[in-house]
């Protein structure tokens, strides 16, 4: 997987970039059925500060145009410069989460989630223990309504008080390449 190292401004800009496969720089990526998955990380550390989608270009999304907001509150660190991993999905499942524990390591209740020991799942919206959004973990299941995120120590997080959701992402496709990326504050 290429990685674009990106410089963070004063302001949170819009990122706009284009999607072509390795394979072929000449043909865009046609993600009108696919989930774009877009990683943060510090530059030079392997720790995801935060994951999230991309918003495709609702009217040419055969071109493989993405864009997304700099995510302002996840990516407020010291220097700034952060990695951006880039690959695509085919299919997701999700479910909703209904409880998560202040535990070692934290629980997380779904009714039916139907997840298998070793998925990797997206979590959000979680009100409360806000410390586990936008992020991507391993899990362990419990039984047919808990999982556990595999080496997350919960206690010293804040309680969890509602909602949430996760997403387990499948027919993952990595090695894409970026022909192109733009940052500009506003559109």
């Amino acid at each position: 997987m290429d990685k674009i190292v990106l410089i963070q401004g004063d302001d949170y800009p819009r990122l706009l970039f284009q999607l072509y496969d390795k394979e072929n720089t000449t043909i865009p990526v046609d993600i009108s059925n696919l989930t774009v998955l877009i990683k943060f990380r510090e530059k030079g550390t392997t720790d995801v500060l935060m994951m999230t989608t991309g918003n495709k270009d609702p009217l040419l999304p055969h071109l493989g145009l993405v864009y997304l907001d700099w995510p302002a509150t996840a990516l407020d660190q010291d220097d700034g410069n952060y990695e951006l991993e880039i690959s695509t999905a085919a299919s997701s499942s999700t479910g909703t989460i209904t409880d998560a524990t202040q535990d070692s390591p934290v629980v997380i209740t779904s009714a039916g989630h139907d997840l298998t020991t070793g998925d990797e799942i997206y979590i959000a919206s979680v009100g409360g223990m806000t410390e586990i959004n936008n992020l991507p973990f391993i899990v362990t299941v419990i039984d047919s309504d808990t999982f556990s995120l595999d080496g997350v120590d919960g206690s010293d997080y804040t309680a969890y008080t509602s909602g949430g959701t996760w997403a387990k992402y499948s027919g993952i496709q990595t090695g894409l390449d970026l022909l192109s990326i733009r940052i500009k504050e506003d559109f």
